[in-house]
């Protein structure tokens, strides 16, 4: 629902880059932005940790990670990129900058003028739904192996893993 409602927001505002975050702090459930991206028919480069724009090449040069480092993503503009954790460091306003904002304008769009049917945002239509949340189960205390060496250990280590574990 978000993701269909931003997409044609974004159809009203032409862009070369959409930034947002890459999951929610609700679900996690890190679906939005790649929606939006597949609805618009943009690429999408997920958990961006450093990111270059050069406009007049149009290409956008992405530092993201992934699960043994990172990886450099050279992507056309225009493109959704999901921010994680270390992008940019929050710029906080001063006081005057606070009080000139309350003279902005802001423009309020209804699902009407977005060209949205009321129907396609009701919880009803949603496609995916929570089915309940539970705590994660309480950690289990650890184990300590210990043998004469090190190859001793490691050798207890390898057989607890094989008989209690059942790892292989």
């Amino acid at each position: 629902v978000k993701a269909r409602v931003l997409a044609a927001a974004l159809e009203r505002v032409p862009a070369d880059l959409v930034l947002g975050g890459c999951k929610s702090a609700d679900t996690a459930g890190a679906q939005t932005m790649p929606r939006v991206s597949e609805l618009r028919g943009l690429p999408c480069v997920q958990v961006v940790t450093a990111l270059d724009v050069d406009p007049a090449a149009g290409v956008a040069h992405a530092t993201r990670e992934i699960d043994d480092g990172v990886a450099v993503v050279d992507v056309a503009l225009p493109v959704v990129i999901t921010a994680q954790q270390g992008l940019a460091e929050p710029r906080y306003p001063n006081v005057r900058a606070i009080m000139q904002s309350k003279k902005k304008p802001v423009t309020v769009w209804t699902l009407a003028d977005l060209g949205i049917e009321d129907a396609l945002v009701d919880p009803r239509a949603r496609r995916t739904r929570v089915v309940r949340y539970r705590p994660k189960p309480a950690r289990q205390g650890g184990r300590i192996v210990e043998g004469e060496t090190v190859a001793e250990a490691v050798a207890a280590t390898v057989e607890l893993l094989e008989t209690e574990a059942k790892v292989w």
